[in-house]
């Protein structure tokens, strides 16, 4: 597989007549699973959404292995980027096996049928996200946290060197939301993919992400490894909280004070 590394270079970017984003330097290596935080507001979605491409900065350039992302055709970018966006199962009469089919389009010829390498992927999509028992059943029968790991599955079976997240495990219980995280950190580390996910959950950033964003009113607040990033200095600033790190044996752990 492919690797691939984005930059972004002076990036700005506004809605309208409000700016959101401002100046932004960014550089995302593969082999790494990054975290974006950051409170409501703070430009989180939409810098994701100008690294998929769904977006073009105001300001700035946007790159993915040293290629404007908007120089891309959509199949091509496709093989090399997958996006999970927020609400992003597909609210159509499909089962959760066709919904993760989905993720095998950009590798699949016009008018041809799924080759026996597209439905491993799914097969091992389905089992990394533990929805063996769901395979059949309808989207609409699913709870907000199963369409969630539907919809990792469907960015799993993608099978693109680059993986964009977007609060993916917002609502998973917490058994879940574990997992997921670790294989996103599985498929960074052991695989080599440049991974980035949007988090509200501070200490699931903690214990998995290997380098940290921390977004503040459209500009890098904070940005390092873990022990760099989450300060109790840096968590009072940008959230208006006070909090303890406390170092455990599964890494640190926030305690809102």
């Amino acid at each position: 597989m492919d690797n691939a590394g984005f930059a972004l270079s002076g990036v700005s970017f506004a809605y309208g007549a409000r700016p959101v984003l401002h100046g932004l330097d960014i550089a995302l290596a593969p082999g790494r699973l990054y975290g974006i935080i950051g409170p409501n507001g703070s430009g989180k979605s939409t810098l994701l959404h100008l690294l998929a491409g769904h977006l073009a900065p105001s300001q700035g350039t946007v790159t993915l292995n040293h290629r404007s992302v908007a120089a891309y055709p959509p199949g091509e970018f496709a093989r090399l980027c997958a996006l999970v966006a927020q609400e992003s199962a597909p609210n159509f009469p499909f089962t959760v096996y066709e919904a993760v089919l989905m993720g095998r389009h950009p590798h699949i010829p016009r008018f041809a049928r799924p080759a026996d390498t597209d439905l491993a992927r799914v097969e091992h999509a389905l089992a990394a996200m533990e929805l063996g028992e769901l395979r059949d059943r309808p989207l609409a029968a699913l709870s907000g946290g199963e369409r969630q790991r539907t919809a990792v599955a469907r960015g799993l079976a993608q099978d693109a060197p680059a993986l964009l997240l977007d609060e993916p495990t917002s609502a998973m219980d917490i058994r879940y939301a574990m997992a997921t995280m670790a294989e996103l950190a599985r498929l960074a580390r052991e695989e080599g993919r440049t991974v980035v996910t949007v988090l509200h959950d501070l200490n699931l950033a903690a214990r998995n992400c290997d380098f940290l964003f921390m977004l503040d009113k459209g500009t890098v607040h904070a940005y390092g490894n873990v022990s760099r990033t989450l300060t109790p200095e840096n968590i009072h600033a940008v959230f208006g909280v006070r909090a303890a790190i406390l170092n455990t044996e599964s890494g640190p752990h926030l305690a809102y004070l």
